[in-house]
């Protein structure tokens, strides 16, 4: 009888270690997927970040080569000038991707909208130099909205980046400390489980007489 109780009692201490095991898996598996797809939400919104800082930089580099052509008439500048407009259209377009489905998603499209603006009318001054001359050109400058929305550019890619910027920093580093935790914790449930094991084989073992 007594042998009998002293198996039954290893197998329920067998299951409960087997069950816990079980539950701390579960676990381990639910933390380490939502530290992956946080990890994922901050690579997206790095993305958008860097997109936008990219592309308004081209943008700054192509209203700066503009006038600098329209000044000196130096082919290299209209050159530069073509190259920021060509990166440009390359960052708003990865930018409007990665941004789908994001919060920041209507401040890109307004963003793309005043780039779009900025290179129309630097477009338009170029087009003017070259038919018209320097004179016409730099009095197109002056009177050109192509400043003020170039503010606009740059004001909403300062929003941009208060809405992305903040949650885009450290975030692997807590994603990396959660994993680990978890890790270390089911490292732990398995050493118990092998404890377990065997304090139930020692339980089976004969006793001495």
């Amino acid at each position: 009888m007594r042998r009998k109780i002293q198996i039954g009692s290893a197998i329920l201490l067998l299951l409960a270690a087997v069950a816990v095991m079980a539950l701390v898996i579960r676990e381990y598996r639910h933390g380490r997927d939502a530290s992956q797809l946080m990890y994922t939400r901050a690579v997206k919104k790095r993305d958008i970040v860097d997109a936008a800082r990219n592309a308004l930089a081209a943008l700054n580099d192509a209203e700066l080569r503009e006038e600098n052509y329209v000044l000196t008439g130096e082919t290299v500048y209209s050159e530069a000038y073509a190259d920021d407009v060509r990166i440009w259209q390359d960052e708003v377009a990865t930018l409007e991707l990665v941004a789908e489905k994001d919060p920041a998603t209507p401040l890109v499209k307004d963003f793309s909208q005043a780039g779009t603006r900025t290179l129309a009318e630097l477009a338009l001054v170029v087009s003017l130099y070259e038919k018209s001359g320097r004179d016409a050109a730099l009095d197109r400058i002056r009177k050109s909205a192509g400043v003020v929305y170039l503010d606009q550019a740059r004001n909403i890619v300062a929003m941009i980046l208060s809405v992305d910027g903040g949650a885009a920093d450290g975030t692997s580093q807590i994603t990396d400390r959660d994993v680990s935790y978890l890790r270390r914790l089911a490292e732990g449930a398995a050493v118990l489980l092998v404890l377990t094991v065997a304090a139930t084989l020692f339980s089976f073992w004969p006793a001495k007489k």
